[in-house]
């Protein structure tokens, strides 16, 4: 018998929630990237930037593929089959040398990536409601951003003996996929929605949808710009280290940690406002940062725009999956919105460094 909405227990909740612990995989490379380029001094640079960049374009067609998948399988199914893909990807390099094996590794890590990233909001959105559903939003933003930091700090570390191991460190896939496989919910949602075969013919979307959808593309090419320019900025204008360009990083974690643990209780009194409060907040922390002359502004940027970020991430994907024309096409919803981030991020790339020297 299927579990309903007010059965789950806390091993439960922890399967769902360990699904955003597998967006931040990549995080146990970044780190090394620099490392590869001198062990391939032959390969271009351009070439090796797509070491980074490949994840993000199949993440823009995989989330759009996951989306229809969801009207065929529940969740909890495509995410297990996602960690093959993912564990795979992250393997080859360890065992077989090669910038081919390494490109074609990150496209098959990519098709993991790209369909677990949308199911993490997804599935919590379906199996949750009311504060309970905002509470563990706003967790999974808050701990997801320290899971990210703390995934780079691990890769960075054991990249230093060997970059290979970075990689490697995907391993972790392994208990959080079987974690998943035995405890996490099915939705039932979707699984009604493959019965009755109304998915296919009906709307999904409604005009609000598309719309938010291009806000939220244009949004995220300007948030990519932090994490992408912050070190170089630095360095460019003798503000900071490199080293403290980490400080900078990390306090906008802590920041963005704390804004996802106190979401709930602050949607539950701003309600509507949360989002103007974290477009706001993020407005600050950006206006602070681009007059920033110290490195302690820069700190002070940052604790604005974690906040903001903390806000905002479990506000909009939510915002988004309402407009679905029913709940059970939330999935397809946030899909659309996980491929407009991608793509925002990757325009990103070629877009504002054009604008910085116009």
């Amino acid at each position: 018998m299927q579990e309903t909405r007010n059965t789950y227990n806390l091993v439960n909740i922890i399967a769902t929630m360990s699904i955003s612990a597998l967006i931040y995989l990549g995080n146990f490379v970044s780190p090394v990237i620099s490392l590869i380029s001198a062990e391939y001094p032959e390969v271009s640079l351009t070439t090796i930037k797509l070491l980074t960049t490949i994840p993000s374009l199949m993440m823009v067609i995989m989330a759009l593929v996951s989306g229809g998948l969801t009207s065929r399988y529940t969740i909890k199914k495509i995410v297990v089959f996602a960690c093959c893909f993912s564990l795979v990807g992250s393997l080859l390099p360890v065992f077989f040398d090669g910038i081919a094996v390494l490109l074609i590794s990150r496209v098959i890590f990519g098709v993991g990536h790209g369909l677990i990233f949308p199911m993490a909001s997804a599935i919590i959105n379906q199996l949750f409601t009311g504060k309970q559903r905002d509470r563990l939003m706003g967790i999974r933003a808050g701990v997801g951003a320290l899971i990210g930091a703390c995934f780079s700090s691990i890769g960075g570390a054991v990249g230093l003996i060997d970059w290979r191991y970075s990689f490697a460190c995907s391993v972790v896939v392994i208990p959080i996929a079987l974690l998943i496989a035995w405890k996490c919910p099915e939705n039932e949602l979707s699984k009604r929605s493959a019965k009755d075969g109304s998915a296919i013919k009906e709307p999904k979307m409604t005009s609000l949808t598309y719309l938010m959808f291009v806000g939220l593309f244009l949004f995220n090419m300007l948030m990519v710009t932090f994490m992408t320019n912050l070190s170089l900025v630095l360095s460019a204008d003798g503000i900071g280290t490199v080293a403290q360009a980490g400080v900078v990083s990390s306090v906008f974690t802590v920041a963005a940690f704390v804004a996802g643990v106190v979401f709930a209780t602050v949607k539950g009194k701003l309600k509507r406002y949360t989002s103007p409060l974290a477009f706001g907040l993020v407005g600050i922390g950006f206006a602070i940062l681009f007059f920033a002359q110290s490195i302690f502004m820069f700190y002070v940027g940052a604790v604005f725009y974690g906040l903001g970020f903390g806000f905002y991430n479990p506000q909009l994907t939510m915002a988004v999956a309402q407009t679905a024309t029913k709940p059970v096409y939330a999935p397809i919803v946030i899909a659309g919105y996980t491929s407009c981030v991608g793509i925002g991020q990757f325009v990103a790339s070629f877009v504002l460094p054009w604008v910085a020297r116009v």
